[in-house]
């Protein structure tokens, strides 16, 4: 398995030089003014890449991917900025507690496995579309859906903060699987912004190659899985002290951040699965619910705080209608918006606890069955802790 992941980082830092030389040496081409942006946070929203289409390869315009952070600072060795791994020294074999090492895989997994699905099912949608007779749009596209579905895999990695050392080379694994896509997606755009066409043969290696890290992942992930009487995997629980918030998801949701904001992502199955599907610009997390607190300056009540963060509230779409409703008891304020993509349900609930005003936010797509009741029900489960 290590040798693998070695052989995949070396093979992808090789085509990534390749790249290099090749823009360099193409054919002079139209200059373009960059609309690329220096890296955001890891599940930030961006703006959906635009491309200019002709009938010749040509530079195209495209924004720069969110960077991806699963925890680990590969430069130095030591963990990064999001919640790193927590190793324990891997024990003799058979010395640890069996109960011990059941009940600590279990909780691994409940968190890994949604984000190894995660990312295989998005790799092997992105595959099945990707070809050379794309326009260079549909390129930009497709190349920046899987971008930021592997951000997304990247964040949730992030997140896990206990690794069994029974497990270490599987999440190992997990974590450079969803850094190598990230990465290939990212030398594709910026193929396609340089040289006009992001469908290359080196690059066509490089997709292989991840793609097949992927596809170890997802049989490694099976392996485990078929260990009878081990694994109960449910929904995971989100306890945020800081924030002062619990809030529970189905099975197979992902679990990750955007600085001190919590975002919980549907499963692949949840979600409309083309660009359209990541929702409106300014949301950009498909299927999805996140959770922002802002602190009161002054005493509040939800419709006072709905005035005056209006600005916030309204990042989907307008707001259509207003609900009354109650969240673990506290009155709260739900804005139902028009988002601009079509079939798109988009809402803002506005409650005020203490001195924080909360702000839970949804989105996705209506004409996917059960994805809207999936992610009502999720942000419906949101507790605040005493």
């Amino acid at each position: 398995m290590g040798r693998l992941r070695h052989r995949t980082a070396a093979s992808l830092l090789l085509f990534g030089l390749l790249l290099i030389a090749a823009c360099s040496s193409s054919s002079p081409t139209p200059a373009i003014t960059s609309t690329s942006q220096p890296p955001a946070p890891a599940v930030s929203p961006s703006p959906t890449p635009t491309a200019v289409s002709t009938g010749t390869p040509a530079p195209v315009a495209v924004s720069s991917l969110p960077r991806c952070n699963t925890g680990i600072n590969l430069n130095s060795g030591q963990l990064g900025t999001a919640p790193g791994p927590t190793p324990t020294p891997l024990p003799p074999d058979g010395s640890r507690d069996p109960a011990t090492v059941i009940r600590e895989a279990d909780e691994y997994f409940t968190a890994a496995a949604p984000i190894a699905d995660h990312l295989f099912d998005w790799s092997g949608a992105f595959n099945s579309e990707w070809s050379a007779g794309l326009t260079t749009e549909k390129q930009a596209e497709v190349l920046w859906l899987l971008g930021i579905r592997a951000v997304q895999a990247c964040a949730a990695a992030a997140m896990i903060d206990r690794v069994p050392p029974e497990l270490q080379g599987f999440d190992a694994l997990l974590r450079e699987a969803a850094r190598v896509r990230h990465a290939w997606a990212d030398a594709a755009l910026q193929q396609l912004e340089c040289c006009g066409n992001g469908f290359t043969s080196v690059l066509d290696i490089g997709n292989t190659q991840t793609s097949d890290l992927i596809g170890d992942l997802a049989r490694e992930l099976e392996t485990q899985l078929k260990l009878p009487d081990i694994y109960t995997l449910e929904g995971q629980r989100l306890r945020d002290e800081a924030l002062g918030v619990e809030i529970t998801t189905e099975t197979g949701w992902l679990v990750a951040a955007s600085g001190l904001n919590p975002v919980l992502y549907a499963p692949f199955e949840l979600n409309r699965q083309d660009v359209s599907g990541l929702g409106p610009e300014n949301w950009e997390n498909g299927a999805a619910v996140r959770l922002r607190r802002l602190r009161n300056p002054s005493p509040i009540d939800a419709a006072a705080a709905s005035d005056r963060f209006t600005a916030l509230i309204t990042r989907q779409g307008a707001v259509e209608s207003v609900e009354r409703l109650q969240v673990d008891g506290v009155a709260a304020l739900r804005h139902v918006l028009s988002a601009s993509v079509p079939e798109w349900e988009a809402s803002v609930t506005v409650l005020v606890a203490g001195d924080f005003t909360y702000f839970l936010e949804t989105g996705c797509p209506a004409d996917v069955a059960r994805s809207c009741e999936s992610v009502n029900a999720v942000a419906a489960s949101l507790r605040l802790l005493p």
